[in-house]
């Protein structure tokens, strides 16, 4: 009801201003109610909380490579490596390459996109990509490291009807 999705709308404009967060939830169908949908930047809260209808997706998000990036993705992995019981990961995201605010961190987010690339493949996880102001870079990225085990899908697509053609 709109109860709902008032609580969706808070639980969203909140994650909007939290930059810290990198987990994100999946709310799975429910009946006469909320379609599967994928709500990044979200935390731990919303599995805790509903850990029926919450699962997570972890995955460092390119505004945040920055230095010591390489210490966040040990934490990710381990978080990873030991979901919650009876809530597996089901998405390494949001990942990806953003160049709109930073563009002195291109080589360090290509090289953390890699990495969690191949810890989706190894795990069998989807991937929730964010792209901005980067497509052609994450494209040569992506077809270097595209193979059958690679599924996911595009989060925070700014590009045009050329790009999405690419």
């Amino acid at each position: 009801g709109s109860g709902r999705q008032r609580s969706l709308d808070s639980v969203s404009a909140r994650s909007l201003h939290s930059r810290a967060q990198r987990m994100g939830m999946v709310l799975p169908q429910r009946p006469g109610g909320i379609s599967s949908q994928y709500v990044a930047g979200v935390g731990t809260g919303g599995r805790d909380r509903w850990p029926e209808r919450c699962r997570g997706m972890m995955g460092l998000h390119p505004c945040h490579v920055k230095e010591g990036w390489e210490s966040e993705l040990e934490a990710i992995e381990a978080a990873l490596n030991a979901p919650m019981t009876g809530s597996p990961w089901v998405a390494v995201g949001e990942i990806g390459l953003d160049l709109h605010w930073d563009t002195s961190t291109l080589d360090i987010q290509r090289e953390a996109l890699r990495i969690q690339l191949g810890w989706a493949k190894q795990r069998g996880l989807p991937v929730v990509i964010h792209v901005r102001k980067a497509f052609e870079e994450l494209f040569d990225v992506l077809d270097a490291e595209m193979d059958e085990r690679l599924t996911g899908v595009v989060h925070c697509f700014t590009g045009n009807k050329a790009s999405l053609k690419s």
